[in-house]
């Protein structure tokens, strides 16, 4: 919560960790969050001070999200400040990668629009791979994990200039 200001115009991605940022959000915070996550926009009924958008798109039920080129197109007249997302996986290799293979189409031109990328990804995320790369380790700004990670995890955030928070 920290990392969620007043104010605040923020994508946060489907996933089941950003869904308990959703619901971790003070109902009393004024922000405005965009997402492609079905069940973030639920988890933000309860919050009368978040604004939500939608994306639009096909609706994956397999991943309670909505994708396609729709969703491509509604990035095209919004704008914010950062990037919540969870991951599928994360390596050194590969990156942030996920599981729902059209998110990705518009994963990158999220990257590219916000000022900050902040990760919020349990340590079974890490040194394993999901279906497809969403963005590289280095376009990451902020990590945000589990007490208990290994040291070399910590070494690769270090070497590609990612500050890792342990909650």
């Amino acid at each position: 919560q920290a990392h969620i200001a007043e104010g605040d115009i923020l994508f946060l991605l489907n996933g089941t960790t950003t869904r308990a940022v959703a619901e971790q959000l003070d109902p009393a915070k004024r922000v405005t969050i965009i997402t492609n996550g079905i069940d973030i926009a639920a988890a933000l009924r309860g919050k009368p001070n978040a604004e939500v958008i939608l994306l639009g798109g096909v609706v994956d039920y397999a991943h309670n999200t909505l994708c396609g080129p729709l969703a491509l197109k509604s990035l095209e007249h919004l704008h914010a400040a950062r990037l919540i997302s969870g991951a599928g996986g994360i390596t050194e290799e590969k990156g942030v990668t996920i599981y729902p293979y059209l998110v990705s189409a518009y994963y990158q031109n999220i990257v590219r629009m916000v000022s900050e990328v902040i990760l919020v990804a349990d340590r079974s995320k890490l040194g394993r791979n999901a279906l497809v790369q969403a963005t590289a380790l280095e376009e990451v700004d902020l990590i945000i994990t589990d007490k208990v990670v290994p040291p070399e995890h910590l070494r690769m955030f270090k070497r590609h200039g990612v500050r890792c928070e342990q909650v």
